[in-house]
């Protein structure tokens, strides 16, 4: 018997219609694991410090990173997840808006476990957390 516990994402993507669409699509599919969207960098790195309002929040489990984020651009996102102790082995998926656009951010090789295209819905979700072999982590549904 296979025991799985749920997963809480944090998915930062600066787009607020994007933002729109999962919320709506995961409420649709009544998805219950915890899901938490920062718009920038700043807001990220502040989720993963534990600053308020995020103290208590937690380490994400999974990271979905809108690589082109504006001002300091998700590459200071990427970086403290794999400079930081605590998020060292956290998994990130980078969100791409084509098949192209993820040619040419793989072609840069970064410390990443997957991809997943814009706009983020339930079934990108799954298929994120089926493509993390190993994790043990389900998306859970109501």
């Amino acid at each position: 018997m296979h025991h799985f516990r749920s997963v809480n994402f944090l998915v930062v993507q600066d787009d607020p219609v994007d933002q729109l669409l999962m919320r709506e699509d995961l409420a649709t599919h009544k998805v219950v694991n915890r899901v938490y969207t920062a718009p920038d960098a700043r807001t990220a790195l502040a989720y993963l410090d534990g600053v308020p309002p995020y103290g208590g929040v937690g380490t994400p489990d999974v990271v979905l990173l809108d690589p082109h984020l504006p001002r300091d651009g998700g590459d200071v996102v990427l970086e403290r997840l794999r400079t930081d102790a605590a998020t060292v082995h956290v998994p990130v998926i980078l969100l791409v808006d084509s098949p192209a656009a993820e040619q040419i951010v793989r072609s840069r090789g970064l410390p990443v476990q997957g991809y997943a295209q814009k706009p983020v819905d339930f079934a990108a979700l799954a298929g994120v957390v089926r493509s993390v072999v190993g994790l043990g982590f389900a998306v859970h549904r109501r």
